[in-house]
């Protein structure tokens, strides 16, 4: 700047700085701005993943960014000396948030790069239709009660002769009643072991994937080798490397833009839907052409209604991940953005859609919950309880823990979109789920204990994850922080 005395330029002191050229006095760095230190002269340095503006008034504009979307130095970033770094590769540092890619450029899958897309590659799609097509089988197929059928002459016969205590003098009946037993221990073996696969792991995949992909704390290895196995979980097509390499991530379309990108990962949602809702046309056709379908086997039947509800519990935390993407938005310079695609103001026809739909599936689900608790002594009787499967994995005073654990869903995706960088909201979702670990110790809602203890163990992990996600690294872990942790 320039001195009012000498009439001569000086260099900036600290917590000022001077860039422009034209300009005859230093600006000042506000004190707001955190994470940002101006050391004097021209130096400007921001900290990892945050963005950073210059205005016209030369007046630094600084906020947080989607992971790996901004400042690539884990050391900061100097905005002069390290300008081509201030966004993922290919990313427009003049767009609020690096929320665009440069003209010529698409949005990558599986890295914040953005990259060039010679040709659409329709043949990607294959990836999550067959994932869909699994999905749906085990949907329709086999996860389907059998047909209840009435007990056999010779059932009868047994149960009348255990009553009357001459089933040990009938060695057929006791061979019968050994098998029938043990029939009977394999299917529970079966009922638990699919609530443990395809609801306790399921579900804590998906909160881990949520916790992960939101935070910028954690080492890129881990981070890398992790996330695309989650991913699929949460039944994202955004999986590959998730790293920043320059040869990382994937080409699906040309001049694929931010929002599209997040709209992609309802592919497997929307495939699953589509096939269930095919096969029960074709279902439908059938019988109105009076033709008998059999599918699976000959004591199973397809159960449509038991299917979407399984494909609601499956897909749901998908579903809220994308809709709390759209619905995140960001001040800068006094106009709200959004936050994972910048280049769009917020409060747009996107944002409303997704604000709609977020409020149809809550009451949609407050309905069903009115229901089940309408039913009273026809809820445990499945076959006059059309809503079966969203109680059959918990014990019969516990009926609505499906809604617990729903907002427990919930809040891992909000709270992974909305973390901020002094970690208070991060600290508050640790709280919540050490309130949720302590709901599930005092009430142990699954009928099988196993369920019950798996369910704890994965609780108490994503507690400590959490926790560790919100220090910086472990060498910022305080002494009672390293206690905790432990």
């Amino acid at each position: 700047g320039v001195d009012g005395d000498t009439q001569q330029c000086e260099i900036c002191p600290k917590q000022s700085y001077s860039i422009e050229a034209g300009f005859r006095s230093c600006s000042v760095c506000g004190d707001e701005l955190d994470n940002v230190l101006c050391a004097g002269a021209d130096t400007i340095l921001v900290d990892y993943n945050y963005w950073i503006e210059l205005n016209v008034d030369s007046a630094l504009t600084v906020s947080d960014c989607p992971t790996d979307y901004c400042c690539q130095l884990s050391d900061g970033c100097d905005y002069l000396l390290n300008f081509d770094d201030l966004c993922a590769s290919n990313r427009d540092p003049f767009t609020a948030l690096c929320g665009q890619c440069k003209a010529g450029y698409s949005e990558l899958f599986g890295t914040a790069n953005c990259g060039e897309c010679d040709r659409n590659r329709w043949e990607y799609f294959l990836v999550p239709l067959v994932i869909a097509l699994l999905f749906s089988v085990y949907l329709l197929c086999f996860d389907v009660p059998k047909k209840d059928k009435p007990p056999s002459a010779n059932t009868e016969r047994i149960r009348a002769m255990s009553k009357n205590g001459k089933l040990e003098d009938h060695k057929d009946a006791r061979s019968e009643t050994i098998d029938m037993e043990r029939k009977t221990l394999i299917l529970d073996d079966f009922r638990g072991f699919t609530i443990m696969l395809m609801k306790v792991m399921l579900y804590f995949c998906q909160g881990l994937a949520a916790v992960l992909s939101g935070s910028n704390n954690i080492s890129g290895g881990v981070l890398n080798n992790m996330l695309p196995v989650l991913q699929l979980f949460n039944l994202q097509i955004d999986f590959g490397t998730n790293s920043n390499d320059d040869d990382a991530g994937f080409c699906v379309l040309t001049n694929l833009n931010a929002v599209t990108e997040i709209l992609l990962n309802l592919t497997i949602p929307l495939f699953i839907v589509l096939f269930i809702t095919v096969c029960l046309l074709t279902v439908s056709i059938v019988s109105a052409l009076k033709c008998k379908l059999r599918c699976c086997c000959e004591t199973r039947r397809l159960s449509f209604t038991s299917a979407y509800l399984r494909g609601l519990l499956l897909c749901i935390g998908s579903v809220f991940a994308v809709l709390f993407k759209i619905l995140s938005c960001r001040q800068v310079d006094g106009i709200a953005v959004h936050f994972y695609y910048g280049s769009h103001a917020c409060y747009d026809a996107w944002w409303f859609l997704s604000l709609g739909a977020l409020l149809t599936v809550f009451v949609a689900w407050l309905i069903l919950d009115v229901l089940l608790f309408k039913m009273k002594d026809k809820r445990q009787k499945r076959r006059e309880n059309y809503l079966w499967t969203l109680i059959v994995a918990y014990k019969p005073n516990l009926w609505w823990w499906e809604t617990v654990l729903l907002s427990r869903r919930t809040f891992l995706s909000l709270f992974s979109i909305l973390s901020d960088s002094t970690s208070v909201l991060n600290n508050f979702l640790t709280a919540l789920l050490c309130v949720y670990f302590g709901a599930q110790i005092w009430q142990r809602p699954f009928k099988y204990q196993r369920a019950n203890r798996l369910e704890a163990v994965c609780l108490l992990v994503l507690i400590v994850i959490t926790i560790f996600v919100n220090n910086a690294s472990l060498s910022d872990i305080d002494e009672t922080e390293s206690l905790w942790l432990s």
